[in-house]
């Protein structure tokens, strides 16, 4: 059985600045953020490393240590 953790999910990521095009992502609710900021180093236009990347849902920034899943919960 696939527990929620498991449950793959597609984010719209979007640059502050417009600069760059809206991608698609695709990720697990259990990831962490600092995994999902790591897969994005490796995806995203211009190799933003993890510590120049913040990412927010809902006007809320979202905690590294935190799922993807608990970050959405508490947004």
């Amino acid at each position: 059985m696939m527990g929620l953790a498991d449950i793959p999910v597609t984010l719209t990521i979007k640059a502050p600045n417009q600069r760059v095009d809206d991608i698609a992502v695709e990720c697990m609710l259990g990831w962490t953020v600092r995994k999902l900021k790591q897969h994005l180093e490796s995806v995203y236009p211009n190799s933003p490393s993890e510590d120049e990347q913040k990412l927010i849902y809902s006007g809320k920034l979202m905690d590294d240590h935190l799922t993807l899943k608990r970050n959405i919960e508490t947004a």
